[in-house]
C-alpha cells in the first residue's frame, strides 16, 4: 500500500504576522525546492526571460533553493534559510511572502514521473496558488489536479499561461484565491498527518484480523 504525502498542520500552522506584510504592484512568483532543479528552471527560463523582455517590471521571481547555479537576472530575488530542521524551516518559509503563485515545473522525464505532489501541497498550506508541469506527478490526485493550474512544458504554453495569471484586477485575484481556498480545503481534509494517520490505522487492523 502506498501512502500519499501528507502535511502536518501543527508544523504548517498559519501565521498571523503574514497578513501584515504589504502586497507589491509587481505579480510576485515563487519557486522553492532542493537545489535539484536546475533542467527544471532552465525549461521555464526562456518563457520568463520573454515576459520580462515584453513586460518590464512587471513581475518578481523569488528563489528559495532550486539550483546550484542561480542565473543573474534583475528579477529574480534569491532567499535562503540556514536552518535545515524541517519545522524551523517551514515557520521561516510561511513568513517570506506574500505571493500570488508557485511555480513547480518539472522536466518530463523518469526520474520526475517517480516523484510527488507534495510540491503542491506545500503551497496551498502557504496560501499559494500551484502552477505546475501537466506531468503524472500533479495528474494523479483529481481533486487536487482539478485546483492547481497545469501547463504543457513548451516555452510557449508556458508564456501564455503565466501572462494569463499576471492579471492583478480584482477577478482574476478571486478566481485564483478561491481556488486556493478549495484546495487548502482538500489538504487538510485529505492530505493532512491526521488523515492519513487514521487511514492508515485502518489498514493495520484489517491486516491484524487476517
Amino acid at each position: 500500500l502506498v501512502m500519499e504525502n501528507c502535511l502536518d498542520s501543527r508544523v504548517w500552522r498559519p501565521l498571523k504576522s503574514k497578513s501584515e506584510v504589504p502586497r507589491s504592484d509587481l505579480f510576485e512568483m515563487l519557486y522553492m525546492g532542493t537545489a535539484t532543479h536546475n533542467t527544471d528552471l532552465d525549461m521555464v527560463l526562456p518563457a520568463l526571460d520573454k515576459l520580462a523582455q515584453t513586460y518590464p517590471g512587471s513581475f518578481r521571481l523569488t528563489v528559495i533553493g532550486v539550483a546550484s547555479e542561480m542565473p543573474e537576472r534583475q528579477w529574480i530575488t534569491k532567499l535562503s534559510q540556514s536552518e535545515s530542521i524541517y519545522p524551523s524551516f517551514v515557520s521561516w518559509f510561511l513568513r517570506q511572502g506574500p505571493f500570488d503563485i508557485g511555480l513547480a515545473p518539472l522536466v518530463d522525464n523518469e526520474f520526475n514521473k517517480s516523484k510527488s505532489d507534495i510540491k503542491c501541497l506545500d503551497y496551498l498550506a502557504a496560501g499559494i496558488l500551484p502552477v505546475v508541469s501537466d506531468i503524472k506527478p500533479y495528474q494523479a490526485a483529481r481533486e487536487l489536479s482539478e485546483v492547481v493550474i497545469k501547463v504543457g512544458n513548451s516555452i510557449d504554453q508556458w508564456t501564455t499561461a503565466l501572462l494569463d495569471l499576471m492579471v492583478k484586477d480584482a477577478s482574476a485575484t478571486k478566481l485564483r484565491s478561491a481556488r486556493v481556498f478549495r484546495g487548502r480545503k482538500y489538504l487538510w481534509s485529505k492530505r493532512s498527518s491526521a488523515s492519513t494517520s487514521t487511514l492508515l490505522l485502518k489498514q493495520l487492523e484489517s491486516l491484524m484480523e487476517k
